[in-house]
């Protein structure tokens, strides 16, 4: 039987972070002239896997700008791409200096965005159009308020986490009212209720293709940014949240936050450092307690792993994205550790973990994915080395909490002293626009917060 077999297409059956996306369709880096054609081109769909997302070919590296482009328009960068994420990139961004007195921006910002695009506007935004809802929670690091910029939103968050959605609209009830401009990853994402919207700016990802349409936001002097907390997010996450605080006047909150993000990254790095042998891990995307397993190749979820200490065993078998590994080569790879990604309704009947999730029926429900067949046989699952992981950490700037719960798991020992859960409750306290509160991860032995 083959090591890994193609997904069968579909558009929603499978994810490579919390909601699904074709893995052969993530954005590699094209410049934006050729946003057009890339969204024509025929699609393989692979069924994801790393949510949490996953994957990638490359990201444009800018060169240096010549000019800056007039006020609320862009200038396409040239330059070379660079490869995916891996292990050989480093785990944790240069220290970022500290700036807690930066004087607030009121005259033009210009930036150099994730695609290495010069986009320059005339002031902070004011009102932009956020393409992925779930992005609220980055927003919510710049502000405590993080609605009063929204003139409107994708709907990813509402479909793929409603218990997310919930804590949120608690908070924020208003949300509720928001005018909807669909998924960048399901082919209803409208250019058109984006206009209508009349942003000062437009915040995409790199987590899929690029929507189709954009000139259409050139045409009509609308300024767009691409962010990457989902390609390269060990490199790019701390140049997002910069950008992102120049362009919406939060410098000073940007800094506090990437001060916090990497001491957390830091220390995890040195730990592991001194944690000798990494385990070789299988980790399994959304398991719906039936078959295996699909799995991430190159980038985000292995790149998590390998920052926390481990090393994915489908990193260098998958190519591109992701796909699906037989059950006889896990079996014949007899990974030391077995880990399970949940929370998305992408897999109803799986791991139940995240918001609103009580321990009890966390840890029921990991249970069950451990007795599907094939998994329950593998050496790690019989001797307790198990756990499961939120996805919904991973694609934004939480995946460093998500990543310090990963190394906790690998590395007990390494880290008996740090407790995600107190992570997490500094989160709420000093960062989060409203409360992360259930059950976020999960082991053999015990559900965590």
């Amino acid at each position: 039987m083959p090591m890994i077999q193609n997904a069968a297409p579909a558009a929603e059956s499978f994810t490579a972070g919390p909601h699904p996306v074709a893995p052969s369709a993530i954005f590699s880096g094209t410049p934006c002239s050729r946003f057009r054609e890339l969204a024509s081109l025929p699609v393989r769909v692979l069924m994801l896997a790393t949510l949490v997302l996953p994957l990638w070919s490359g990201v444009v590296r800018a060169e240096p700008a010549s000019a800056p482009a007039p006020a609320g328009q862009v200038q396409p960068a040239r330059g070379q791409a660079e490869h995916a994420p891996s292990a050989q990139n480093p785990a944790v961004p240069a220290p970022a200096p500290q700036a807690t007195t930066l004087p607030p921006v009121s005259g033009p910002v210009t930036v150099t965005d994730m695609m290495g695009r010069t986009v320059t506007l005339p002031a902070p935004a004011k009102k932009i159009v956020l393409s992925e809802s779930r992005h609220i929670f980055t927003l919510g690091l710049l502000d405590r308020q993080p609605l009063h910029w929204i003139a409107a939103w994708g709907d990813d968050l509402q479909r793929y986490s409603p218990a997310t959605y919930e804590s949120l609209r608690t908070r924020f009830p208003q949300a509720d009212a928001l005018p909807v401009v669909g998924r960048t990853t399901g082919g209803s994402f409208s250019m058109e209720a984006v206009i209508a919207a009349k942003p000062e700016l437009v915040i995409f990802t790199m987590y899929g293709p690029p929507p189709p349409g954009l000139d259409k936001l050139d045409a009509a002097g609308i300024p767009y940014v691409f962010v990457d907390f989902f390609q390269k997010p060990l490199l790019k996450t701390v140049p997002s949240m910069r950008m992102l605080g120049q362009l919406l006047g939060r410098e000073k909150e940007a800094e506090e936050f990437i001060a916090f993000y990497e001491q957390h990254m830091g220390d995890v790095a040195a730990r592991v450092a001194k944690a000798g042998t990494r385990p070789r891990v299988l980790f399994h995307l959304n398991p719906n307690g039936k078959d295996c397993c699909f799995s991430s190749g190159p980038g985000n979820m292995s790149d998590f792993i390998t920052a926390a200490g481990g090393r994915n065993i489908s990193e260098d078998k998958i190519p591109g994205a992701a796909g699906k590994l037989s059950l006889e080569y896990v079996l014949a790879e007899d990974p030391d550790y077995y880990l399970a990604g949940g929370g998305s309704t992408v897999a109803p009947t799986g791991l139940r973990i995240g918001p609103g999730v009580t321990p009890e029926l966390a840890q029921e429900t990991f249970a069950g994915v451990l007795q599907t067949p094939g998994i329950a046989s593998l050496r790690a699952v019989k001797g307790g080395q198990a756990g499961g992981i939120w996805l919904f950490y991973f694609d934004n700037p939480l995946f460093f909490m998500g990543v310090e719960a990963l190394a906790k798991m690998f590395h007990p020992e390494a880290f008996a002293d740090v407790d995600p859960d107190k992570t997490a409750e500094e989160m709420n306290a000093r960062f989060l626009a409203f409360p992360l509160e259930g059950t976020f991860r999960v082991t053999a032995q015990a559900p965590g917060k």
